[in-house]
């Protein structure tokens, strides 16, 4: 039912797009006279407004007028009226019209007058008077406007009705975004497994809670989904509940989005805890995986808690009929653990666009953070679609990160054959990219500047002393025309890897040597994408260990103790908790962190740790004169930060590690010197406050003071003997009782009701390491419990010292001194 011409020369007209063919003949078949009945026609055009055809994909509107004599029909843009910029060279579709009957199994729908009449071509001609014909009646074949402790199991869904004022947007008529199976309002204990969803006009679920005043476990697992036109699973969660969606096969989504949609395969938007594994995706028009986490920018609400977990899927042919999406996207808040993903040909083809050059016509990128922050990204795979850097379909970016994101990490990941390997903008820094293995990248290849999404002017540095560029492998990447990278706000590139290098090296980021480059085969087949390292390579023990620590709620303070090559007096803080001050996700980079400052220490004091081998990480004390520390007055002036940079301190309190009567978790690292006695690990303690300290008998004790009154509780389990301990104390004051873990058992726990309601506010600085002697490597302040963070120290400890980050994707041991570079590590 559709024929495709291209967009020409782009021309205003009446308050309507109006769109020359330039000559092009019409199809066989089809008269110029049909046109003259423009209501009879709808449309499909690649557009967006203010970036042009940015976001662009194919939408349904109304021919409302043709120009015979410019050879040019007129309709309105997507958001309806003049609402888009059109380019030369966009393509469209004309359909909605019997003349286009041209095959078998087309039909048209006759809609004047009352009812329906549908033409159809049947395979062969055959006689429709001896055919048996089923025709899909209903939009939505379950509805609910709230469902509870369901199990929907071992069922087909397929051919749905479809809305057909195919104009209309989701708001137009509710039966526009239809699903197999719809739920408009509170949802809780819904699981649906081992279906099959095929042929539908709509999406196989659509859940929408965002207003309702409940939604909490949903399971969508181990069901086949084919050919749904709108896309495959959207469901909306309000900023609340656990979601799962588990080894899923799905193919051929979103080819007919509706209006203003983009026909994305899975969309989740906002849960609390979201766990997407084992999905398989194949031919997505949109997006294959795309989810939101934690708030939305301009959320003013607290996010005590949020949790995402997204491995193990598999999405290749994405991003057909869409562009500047990623094939698996997440955005605002994490954390998000990314690992063991393939996203393969991410295409984000844009015709108009393409003028010759490499990459000008594709603007799709395999993994995108889109306002996304706290991502861990480890041992995901990213391939194009073609080696050929002379096609028109050479892929763009294997990851793009929109507005200056922060705390995010990338290692150990293998990207083959595109333009850039990342883009990003490094405004507000505290990024990792390390281990990689970077596979016939054009370039630059280091691709790190002012993005079109950053607000306000360039700034004259980008604080590179919070990054980290490190061990990683480029094999066959650059041209001797091409720049290799470009990192600085100046934007002047490096057309070498050796210059580039030297110049960061110059901005003293915690890890500057960026890798290796060869030309030489570093993978057993690029073609076939078996990414395995070719013994003796590049790559072999190119790769790095680094620490994911396990997601706490509502963490005041995290500092990882690397060498901070440009200061060594300042420790980072690396926590994240979108407060109620962290509104615009464009300035969440300008939020308060909690720098230490180290007294009596230099670069000479940090050591090598066993959680990270990529720099020295941990920090070596001497039990004399040298501890770390950050004043009250820089934890609770909320000015401090600049006149444009004031936030809302929730009653003159930010959310800081000046605890009140909030619960309270300390976790640690360490490695206290054999022998050592009594000695502080941090506290904030004056006539009131908390401190977690090593004892005289060599275990650690957790004291609480506050109105006149002081509790205590000791750890049974001697640490103070030269070796790594892992310690984790919490507080709960609900239960008025005080916990200590050691290397992930519970060695005690004491009752503290005295102190249930009394505050442990105090005006003491925060200190760290006083009178300690040994090292440190990981510190985390948390205002709550095991409990509040929907975990368990088994949880927790199992993640940090047995998790997927300490092997390759398919889960093998590091063999050797360090692992290989990229997600796989040699056979």
């Amino acid at each position: 039912m559709s024929e495709w011409w291209s967009l020409e020369q782009p021309e205003w007209w009446t308050g309507k797009w109006k769109i020359n063919f330039n000559g092009h003949p019409m199809h066989e078949g089809i008269d110029t006279k049909h046109l003259t009945q423009p209501a009879e026609y709808y449309i499909g055009a690649v557009m967006r407004p203010e970036f042009a055809v940015v976001m662009g994909t194919p939408f349904p509107t109304r021919v409302e007028g043709f120009d015979a004599a410019k050879k040019g029909v007129i309709f309105q843009g997507i958001w309806f009226n003049d609402s888009e910029q059109e380019w030369t060279g966009n393509r469209y579709y004309l359909e909605d019209k019997p003349q286009f009957l041209d095959a078998d199994g087309m039909f048209w729908a006759d809609k004047r007058g009352n009812g329906c009449r549908i033409y159809l071509r049947l395979p062969g001609d055959n006689d429709p008077n001896k055919t048996t014909i089923e025709v899909g009646r209903q939009f939505n074949l379950i509805e609910s406007h709230g469902m509870s402790d369901v199990a929907i199991s071992g069922l087909t869904f397929r051919y749905t009705n479809t809305y057909w004022d195919l104009t209309q947007p989701s708001w137009g008529n509710p039966d526009v975004d239809n699903a197999a199976i719809r739920v408009r309002g509170a949802c809780v204990g819904l699981t649906i497994a081992n279906c099959r969803f095929d042929h539908l006009s709509g999406k196989a679920l659509l859940v929408d809670a965002k207003n309702a005043n409940r939604f909490d476990r949903l399971a969508f697992d181990d069901n086949d989904l084919d050919t749904l036109d709108h896309g495959a699973i959207n469901i909306e969660c309000g900023g609340r509940g656990d979601v799962e969606v588990l080894r899923n096969r799905m193919f051929d989504i979103g080819s007919r989005p509706q209006r203003q949609d983009w026909g994305h395969a899975l969309q989740i938007t906002f849960p609390q805890f979201m766990h997407v594994a084992g999905n398989m995706l194949s031919r997505c028009y949109g997006s294959g995986i795309f989810v939101f986490g934690g708030k939305g920018s301009g959320d003013k609400h607290d996010v005590a808690l949020s949790r995402s977990l997204i491995h193990d899927n598999r999405v290749v042919d994405s991003l057909l009929a869409a562009n500047d999406w990623g094939g698996i996207e997440t955005w605002q808040c994490g954390p998000h653990y990314l690992y063991n993903n393939i996203s393969g040909n991410a295409v984000g083809y844009w015709n108009c666009t393409y003028h010759g050059a490499k990459g000008s016509a594709c603007l799709g990128y395999n993994y995108y953070f889109d306002g996304s922050f706290r991502n861990a990204v480890f041992n995901n795979v990213a391939w194009g679609g073609t080696q050929d850097r002379d096609s028109k379909f050479f892929a763009q970016s294997a990851m793009n990160q929109a507005v200056p994101t922060i705390e995010n990490s990338f290692f150990n990941n293998t990207f083959a054959n595109f333009v850039h390997a990342t883009n990003w903008s490094p405004a507000g820094g505290r990024q990792l990219m390390l281990g990689n293995l970077l596979l016939n990248i054009q370039g630059p290849v280091i691709q790190w500047g002012q993005l079109k999404e950053d607000k306000g002017p360039t700034p004259a540095s980008y604080p590179h002393e919070s990054t980290a560029l490190s061990h990683n492998v480029f094999a066959g990447c650059g041209a001797p025309d091409k720049l290799f990278g470009v990192f600085e706000s100046t934007g002047k590139g490096y057309p070498t890897l050796e210059e580039m290098q030297a110049a960061f090296a110059t901005h003293k980021p915690l890890a500057d040597d960026i890798g290796v480059a060869t030309d030489k085969p570093v993978v057993v087949n690029d073609v076939t994408h078996d990414y395995h390292p070719l013994p003796g390579s590049a790559a072999i023990g190119s790769g790095v260990k680094a620490f994911v620590p396990w997601t706490i709620g509502r963490t005041v303070g995290e500092w990882y103790f690397r060498r901070n090559h440009s200061d060594p007096t300042v420790i980072l803080d690396d926590h994240w908790y979108p407060t109620s001050y962290f509104t615009n996700r464009d300035t969440y980079y300008q939020t308060p962190v909690w720098n230490l400052t180290a007294v009596g220490v230099a670069a000479k004091d940090y050591v090598a740790g066993p959680l990270e081998d990529w720099t020295d990480g941990a920090l070596q004390l001497d039990g004399k004169g040298q501890y770390a520390s950050i004043s009250n007055d820089a934890l609770t002036n909320p000015n401090q930060f600049g006149s444009d940079k004031k936030f809302d301190a929730q009653g003159g309190r930010l959310t800081n590690p000046d605890i009140a009567t909030d619960n309270l978790l300390i976790e640690a690292y360490l490695r206290p010197a054999a022998g050592q006695g009594a000695a502080l690990i941090v506290g904030k303690m004056a006539e009131s406050g908390y401190q977690l300290a090593l004892n005289k008998a060599g275990g650690v004790t957790l004291t609480l003071v506050g109105a006149g009154q002081t509790c205590a509780v000791a750890s049974g389990a001697k640490i103070a003997d030269g070796h790594w301990h892992h310690i984790l104390s919490e507080v709960d004051r609900a239960t008025g009782v005080a916990t200590i873990y050691t290397d992930g058992v519970k060695t005690s726990s004491a009752n503290m009701k005295a102190l249930t309601d009394v505050s442990l506010s105090n005006t003491a600085d925060l200190i760290v390491g006083k009178g300690y002697a040994g090292a440190i490597e990981y510190l985390r302040i948390a205002r709550s419990t095991l409990a509040d963070s929907r975990t368990t120290i088994e949880e927790l400890y199992d993640w940090e010292f047995d998790g997927p980050f300490l092997r390759d994707f398919a889960g093998r041991d590091v063999k050797g001194k360090r692992r290989d570079a990229g997600a796989f590590a040699a056979r």
